[in-house]
């Protein structure tokens, strides 16, 4: 496990008390008190040259961040910081309650496995614990740490995973209270955890020696009135840590915090502090003994722009590297290095200090901090607190997304870049079994053409943003052909033995007059005449909330749901075409119904979580792709005529699903992106348009492509 990992996170109002609903919203909407960021015109590049001798270093593939699905069983989630081990290892650390329900055990862990999210139950503690940082040594030797209530004061907790279970390992106690911010494992005998002794406004630091947790002395940057906060830590040796954080002083403005240790103390080490207000670190990450960098906040003055905040560390002393001067307000809260010149921090930014907030994701590519475009969750404010690489192809990054309005309802967030993209004949690690929050209320019968709204082919409670990657790609199509950015996936699903086709004649579109409405598809949503026409089919529905989330993203068992109903195939079904689709299995037969008459394939046996017994896997709760959707559904709407020319860039006549695109590109199905994106460039006269075929289709979209291919026209 690389010794840079870093694992940062909590707020810098921390020493707040949270114990009742009313303070714990107060918690999260801090960053409206003036410390939170803006959204700002994708695609800027820093105005100055940072100091660095390093070459940029080429990139690969586009850096596109996508929401992958996560559960939410509980009315708040809030992820604070996440480590990585592995591609199908993962690990993300917060806090999760019900209103005004503050169980024991409300520390959330969630864990990877390489296909899905799932909760990992804790030890309860006290009244409240949240988990602030996590950091791994391996797989079965993972630390996160942060604080808990048992009244009276918050103290410091510390829990570690030993491959099969949570414990709490005791932590020293100091009069006022301690707070856990960050942790950094190098190795089962050497764990450092940083944070402060609010009662004493000092900094704190524990190390873990392989028995037990004790106070190592840590210096101040303050008065004994000043706040010293450490938020984060990173290491590049056993000898060669860092720490940052912020020196609050009473009455005054924040100031950058920064100690080193040298495998003997801790030392402070003079920070910049540029403009006059608001300086404070709150993430820090290193490659080398000379190449360290801390990101926060900075401000000119009380009430103007929040400006993110990059300090670079080269052996000697820290500088400011100035980034691209946002017109609004920003805070960057982790960072990552997975080498000189590829680092990632994140954070939040708004267009006012009261809202709405966004998540904010910069990259440095050893010549300049740019910001990269990340996509928002479902509810109003969105936020991202913690970050972390497999490698420069797989690097994850966690938050949530907050409900403005009554009643209140936090999202967890997890966002991942993945480049290159996965083939669908590489098995994903993991078992393959359901989210456990998945919502799969599903319909038993195919659609009659009568108004109903019982069917609901929906997902986990995730959202994707609807914006794309440069800010400036818009639809080349009709109107309802505006696209969302979505992950990217490359699909060439192996054959399977498929049947003859069989004729099934198509439902209609209903004349009855339709009532049904969601609370987020207004009449000016591009998808709002194609979602209300399934809908109004009953075949899709929404949530309980009476939103339809649009942007979700779908599976490859809810698409075989949606198309089967739509092309009126309902006939009984035997048997078993795939070794993880059971009878018993909530899409089973939607999938057989496709699958019989060859529309839908599945993938060779064989990967990790998919042994080899007899049957090929279909991997329902993978989500589908907006290749994959354009070949079932040109299937299932029997659209068969030789496809004609090119209409995409990125789909040429050789692409594994260019006759399908094709097909319904020419019948106005669905289009695509204008040229001129990052790496979409526009080549030759034609400046053909691009399609994404990998990028994983949303609720919207699939609406939309459904709608248009079997209802032409409909609009109830």
């Amino acid at each position: 496990m690389s010794q840079v990992n870093v694992v940062t996170i909590l707020r810098s109002w921390r020493q707040k008390s949270l114990a009742t609903p009313d303070a714990r919203r107060e918690y999260s909407l801090a960053p409206a008190l003036g410390m939170l960021a803006a959204a700002i015109t994708l695609g800027l590049v820093s105005l100055l040259p940072a100091q660095s001798s390093q070459a940029a270093a080429p990139v690969s593939c586009p850096p596109n961040w996508n929401i992958v699905s996560s559960p939410n069983p509980r009315t708040y989630h809030y992820l604070n910081a996440v480590e990585v081990i592995s591609s199908n290892d993962v690990w993300a650390v917060g806090e999760y309650y019900n209103e005004n329900n503050y169980t024991p055990d409300t520390g959330l862990t969630m864990h990877w496995n390489g296909l899905q999210w799932s909760v990992v139950p804790i030890p309860p503690a006290g009244q409240r614990i949240r988990l602030t940082g996590v950091s791994a040594v391996a797989s079965n030797d993972v630390w996160a740490v942060g604080l808990y209530y048992p009244g009276g004061a918050y103290e410091a907790i510390a829990m570690h995973w030993d491959g099969t279970a949570w414990t709490i390992v005791p932590t020293p106690t100091r009069p006022g209270g301690t707070e856990l911010n960050a942790v950094v494992a190098l190795a089962s005998n050497d764990v450092w955890a940083v944070g402060a002794n609010d009662g004493f406004h000092s900094t704190i630091a524990m190390h873990w020696n392989g028995q037990q947790w004790s106070f190592v002395s840590t210096p101040n940057g303050g008065n004994f009135s000043d706040d010293n906060v450490l938020e984060a830590v990173t290491a590049v040796s056993p000898t060669d840590i860092w720490a940052v954080g912020y020196i609050y002083p009473k009455g005054g403005t924040q100031r950058t915090l920064a100690i080193h240790w040298n495998g003997s103390q801790w030392t402070l080490v003079n920070t910049p502090n540029p403009g006059n207000y608001v300086r404070s670190l709150h993430g820090v990450t290193a490659t080398t003994s000379n190449d360290v960098w801390a990101v926060g906040q900075y401000s000119y003055n009380l009430g103007e722009t929040y400006i993110p905040l990059f300090l670079h560390w080269n052996g000697t002393a820290w500088s400011h590297v100035p980034g691209p001067d946002f017109p609004d307000y920003s805070i960057l809260r982790a960072v990552q290095a997975v080498s000189a010149n590829d680092i990632w921090a994140v954070g939040t930014n708004s267009p006012g200090n009261f809202g709405p907030f966004e998540t904010l994701i910069m990259h440095w590519d050893g010549t300049a901090w740019t910001r990269v475009f990340s996509p928002n969750g479902f509810r109003d404010f969105s936020r991202l607190y913690g970050v972390a690489a497999v490698s420069s192809d797989e690097v994850w990054a966690v938050g949530n997304s907050d409900k403005a309005g009554f009643p209140y309802t936090s999202d967890s967030l997890i966002l991942r870049h993945l480049c290159p993209q996965p083939s669908p004949t590489v098995t994903p690690t993991g078992t393959i079994t359901p989210p456990t929050s998945t919502a799969t209320h599903t319909a038993t019968t195919a659609p009659t053409g009568t108004p109903s709204a019982t069917a609901i082919p929906s997902n986990t409670a995730v959202s994707t943003a609807t914006s794309v990657a440069t800010g400036t790609s818009t639809s080349i199509s009709t109107p309802s052909a505006t696209l969302t950015q979505v992950s990217t996936a490359t699909s060439v699903p192996p054959t399977v033995t498929q049947l003859a086709s069989t004729s099934t004649p198509l439902p209609t579109s209903t004349s009855t007059p339709c009532t049904i409405t969601f609370s987020d598809v207004p009449s000016t949503d591009t998808f709002y005449t194609n979602i209300r026409c399934l809908a109004c089919m009953g075949i899709v529905s929404g949530y309980s909330d009476n939103t339809f989330r649009p942007n979700n993203q779908v599976t490859r068992g809810q698409l075989a749901k949606m198309v089967s109903n739509s092309a009126g195939f309902s006939e009984p079904v035997s048997g078993q075409t795939f070794e993880d689709v059971p009878p018993t299995q909530t899409f089973y037969e939607f999938i057989e119904r496709l699958t019989v008459r060859g529309y839908m394939t599945g993938y060779v046996c064989g990967g990790v979580g998919e042994p080899c017994l007899g049957r090929p896997y279909f991997r329902s709760f993978a989500n589908a792709t907006r290749g994959q959707t354009s070949k079932i559904v040109a299937n299932a709407a029997n659209f068969t005529e030789p496809p004609v020319g090119q209409t995409f860039q990125d789909v040429p006549s050789t692409h594994t699903f260019y006759e399908f695109i094709q097909r319904l590109t020419t019948r106005n199905v669905m289009g695509g992106y204008e040229c001129g994106g990052a790496f979409e460039p526009c080549v030759g006269p034609e400046n053909k348009p691009y399609f994404r075929p990998g990028n994983d289709v949303t609720r919207g979209q699939s609406s939309k492509i459904v709608a248009n291919a079997f209802f032409p026209g409909c609009n109830p």
